[in-house]
């Protein structure tokens, strides 16, 4: 009797492990040139990976922003729909820079979930980026956000160390092996992961709006960086012409509209140095100009 129990226990086992298996949803983006490869995996958690020439660069790492009443963005997702678009265009900066003209080109996945919220993605041939976008009409209270940034190996890091997140972000960069990147430390971006082999990993944002600015932190699983954002400041003090110290902060980190788009998680891939220089990602992702006759 009790091996039948135990047989009908096992099989009960094997076939919710398989349900959760088959509805768990994988998507994936290449870069126009397709050397840079996203994976997102849409399961119990939302996951993204990214391969750059099929060498894993970012293994698997969880996603999610947390909202006072709305839920858990990333957490027990449902996919309603997929959309793709490409992109090939000249972007002229108003603002001569690096360059008078831009080459503008990625691919881009949108993934619509359950709930008023998506996920977008974009491919470039010089990185990837993704940001959360909510179509929600009443104001959002967005408690926390989970950006994980995990390495497969102990590699060494270019981390511009912090102190405090009242800074100037005026740091100087320390050649930081992942392993001591402990739960406690944390630094402004970008920062830079020398993948051995490989290229240079550079973990930034952009469009940054109505929203805290993300720091990067250890964690306890190892070789994993995540975001770590400052709460929103209640009670202030004018200390000088240059620095407000904050007194007193709420226990959230954003209270914004409900219906926009989110900043940029920023991953720049850089097979050489000299192409990190070269990179336009960060301009390209920002809002363009609201001026109209510049």
């Amino acid at each position: 009797m009790k091996k039948i129990l135990y047989f009908i226990f096992a099989a009960f086992t094997g076939i919710l492990f398989m349900s959760n298996t088959l509805l768990a949803e994988n998507h994936e983006l290449l870069s126009p040139d397709g050397k840079i490869r996203v994976e997102i995996n849409a399961g119990d958690n939302l996951e993204y990976a990214v391969f750059y020439d099929d060498m894993q660069i970012i293994v698997p790492s969880e996603i999610s922003m947390h909202t006072e009443k709305h839920g858990v963005f990333g957490i027990k997702p449902r996919v309603k729909s997929v959309s793709r678009r490409s992109v090939d265009q000249i972007q002229i900066p108003v603002v001569k820079q690096k360059s008078a003209e831009v080459r503008e080109q990625f691919n881009e996945m949108k993934i619509l979930f359950k709930g008023n919220y998506s996920l977008c993605v974009r491919a470039y041939n010089e990185g990837v980026a993704y940001r959360w976008e909510s179509t929600i009409k009443d104001e959002l209270i967005i408690v926390s956000e989970e950006a994980n940034f995990s390495f497969a190996k102990n590699y060494i890091s270019w981390f511009p160390e912090e102190e405090s997140m009242f800074s100037h972000q005026e740091r100087e960069y320390l050649q930081v092996p992942l392993e001591e990147i402990t739960y406690e430390r944390f630094s402004s971006t970008p920062m830079l992961v020398d993948i051995t082999d490989g290229p240079k990993v550079l973990i930034t944002e952009a469009d940054l709006q109505d929203y805290p600015g993300m720091y990067i932190k250890g964690d306890t699983k190892e070789f994993c960086l995540k975001g770590k954002f400052p709460r929103v400041v209640v009670e202030e003090e004018q200390k000088n012409d240059r620095d407000v110290v904050p007194l007193k902060r709420a226990d959230y980190i954003a209270l914004v509209d409900g219906s926009r788009s989110f900043p940029w998680r920023v991953i720049a891939i850089a097979p050489e140095d000299g192409s990190l220089i070269t990179n336009q990602m960060i301009f390209l992702l920002s809002e363009p100009s609201k001026i109209e006759d510049p």
